[in-house]
């Protein structure tokens, strides 16, 4: 395959989706803190990733216990990437105990045990979706007042909610030649559902949601650049800023584009006013709209599984 590696990066507007562990009755934002001590939030890519999957309908894959004494639950040893598209984007870590020597008895089978593993590494890979604005601190007042004066009772239960309103940025990165083949269980899907797959994800990006506290947020991007590449480098990764407000640093990645080599690849979408450098991202980019720029990587995708 000539050009095995799709790369995106992505620029989302939305409120914070993603939570940690929080203290008391105060649910805090996962962030990164810089050398400056400037906050920013994020979601973690198990997080983006869960979405994407969500969204594309592909968490269907059984799950089962695995292991002695202490067990964990993952994706049952009888599911492959030929019915479950989850595994194949999202790879697998498959353990089974197995007995080694022979059995004497009871104790000593149990120590004889050891884990076997089989495994497969993601081919859909996402960074953090990390917001392009500092945290100001911002909260969130929510309490059950209607339910307590709906039961006649008084005083009210009080949750407050770290919260944030910003642009943010991701990228996605798919390893197009090992899409649909596992080698573990000698499997090689025909390119025809390597297409189809390929759609239905790009299909989940464009229209990306995620559920959180009652709210769903639409994480559709706003601004998309990328392409299909010979190298599997992510290319935007750390290169999507903003110099001041909310004007898209586009030296950077102009510069980018430039130094790669990939000026012939990269295409971009926009969904138009959306930034403040609006004039000049259309004069420097041309580009298409967001719904062109998905189409236009679908065929892409149909012309890598067809050479």
């Amino acid at each position: 395959m000539n050009k095995p590696a799709l790369h995106l990066g992505i620029i989302t507007e939305n409120i914070s989706i993603n939570y940690g562990e929080g203290f008391g009755n105060v649910a805090t934002l996962k962030k990164f803190t810089r050398s400056d001590g400037t906050e920013y939030p994020y979601a973690s890519p198990q997080k983006l990733s869960y979405c994407i999957k969500s969204v594309a309908n592909f968490i269907d894959t059984p799950v089962e216990k695995s292991g002695t004494g202490k067990t964990v639950w993952q994706f049952s040893k009888s599911a492959t990437i030929k019915e479950y598209p989850e595994i194949d984007f999202s790879g697998y870590l498959k353990t089974e105990s197995t007995s080694k020597g022979e059995k004497k008895n009871e104790a000593e089978a149990e120590d004889n045990k050891s884990e076997g593993s089989r495994s497969r590494t993601k081919v859909l890979r996402v960074s953090p979706l990390i917001a392009l604005e500092p945290y100001r601190a911002d909260m969130d007042y929510q309490t059950n007042l209607s339910l307590v004066k709906r039961g006649g009772g008084e005083g009210s239960n009080i949750v407050q909610n770290e919260i944030q309103y910003s642009y943010c940025t991701y990228t996605v990165s798919v390893d197009l030649d090992r899409l649909g083949i596992d080698e573990n269980d000698k499997i090689k899907l025909p390119n025809d559902e390597k297409i189809k797959r390929m759609n239905v994800m790009l299909d989940a990006i464009q229209f990306l949601y995620a559920d959180i506290k009652g709210r769903r947020e639409n994480l559709s991007p706003i601004f998309v650049i990328g392409g299909i590449y010979r190298r599997k480098n992510p290319f935007f990764l750390n290169r999507i800023k903003f110099t001041e407000g909310h004007k898209l640093n586009i030296i950077m990645l102009k510069d980018t584009i430039k130094d790669a080599g990939i000026q012939e690849d990269t295409i971009v979408g926009y969904l138009d006013t959306s930034l403040d450098n609006n004039e000049e991202i259309i004069n420097e980019f041309n580009p298409m709209t967001i719904g062109e720029f998905f189409n236009e990587l679908k065929k892409r995708v149909v012309k890598v599984y067809s050479e």
